[in-house]
């Protein structure tokens, strides 16, 4: 009997699982999610607000819809081989909008996504003004989550605001009330200094990854020190997205300066064209004609 291929969520569970710490690049569009796989990362993550930024470019308010979202997301995933973690927000809604974002993301291929127990109006984690969802309202998204997904592997992580707002004991009562209610891991958002980020792993009875990213306010570390802390999985973010910002003002700024574009030495034509798609395309194209061609005989 063929075993059956693993699913996605299955691939980034055992990523989880593995005995060495995982580590998620993150992207923000199709291009950089495919040359994260290209690298050879074994998973790989997508930030709520660069893509927001991206499409339909607005700034992380929840003021993009998730018909916007999963519409990106399709493009993204489309091809590709490696699991992908995407921020889900506070799931766009009520759990009825809940159900339908998870079994659209199942739909389309996406391994895992984690929601944040902000409440209304929510922002980016790194804005001011963040207020807290009760401990009972995002229990129930989790468990609208847990429930409306049809393939037990898809991830549902807890992403916990609380430390900067409410303090560390009340990030930890809400990181067991998220994991009873079905959660498979948790992110503290936030974390105030080494000494949390020790601690963390030991004082919660589950999985903890940490989001690592050298603007942020949890403390940045080196994978090592992380996966002796205890830490399941690492995420970095904006590895991409910022020096992507940072490449193209100054390919501007060359421009201003000399009156002609920068130079490039990659990508060659060649390999442009293989990191798009167009190799398939081509070959589909001609796999058509052939089979045209063979029925007018």
């Amino acid at each position: 009997m063929t075993t059956p291929p693993k699913t996605q969520g299955r691939l980034l569970r055992d990523l989880l699982e593995a005995p060495e710490l995982g580590i998620l690049p993150g992207g923000f569009d199709p291009l950089s999610i495919r040359l994260i796989q290209q690298a050879g990362f074994s998973a790989a993550y997508l930030s709520g607000s660069m893509t927001a930024s991206i499409y339909p470019g607005v700034p992380d308010f929840g003021i993009r819809t998730s018909t916007e979202y999963v519409a990106m997301l399709e493009g993204i995933v489309s091809g590709l081989e490696i699991p992908l973690l995407i921020d889900g927000e506070t799931g766009f809604g009520s759990t009825h909008a809940i159900r339908r974002f998870v079994r659209d993301l199942e739909r389309i291929g996406v391994a895992g996504m984690h929601l944040e127990d902000q409440g209304y109006p929510r922002r980016c984690t790194e804005f001011s003004g963040k207020v807290l969802a009760s401990t009972q309202e995002h229990t129930e998204r989790i468990c609208a989550a847990v429930e409306a997904r049809q393939d037990p592997d898809f991830l549902v992580l807890a992403r916990i605001e609380a430390i900067g707002i409410a303090g560390l004991d009340e990030a930890i009562n809400r990181a067991a009330a998220y994991l009873r209610a079905g959660a498979d891991m948790v992110y503290f958002e936030g974390v105030e200094s080494e000494e949390q980020m020790q601690a963390i792993p030991d004082l919660v009875d589950g999985p903890v990854i940490t989001f690592q990213a050298p603007v942020i306010k949890t403390p940045y570390m080196t994978p090592e020190a992380l996966q002796s802390m205890g830490y399941r999985l690492a995420v970095y973010p904006a590895a991409t997205y910022f020096p992507m910002l940072e490449a193209m003002r100054d390919a501007l700024d060359h421009f201003v300066a000399t009156g002609m574009p920068k130079p490039w030495t990659w990508p060659t034509l060649d390999e442009w064209q293989e990191l798009t798609g167009v190799p398939d395309a081509l070959e589909f194209e001609k796999r058509v004609a052939d089979r045209a061609a063979s029925n007018l005989h």
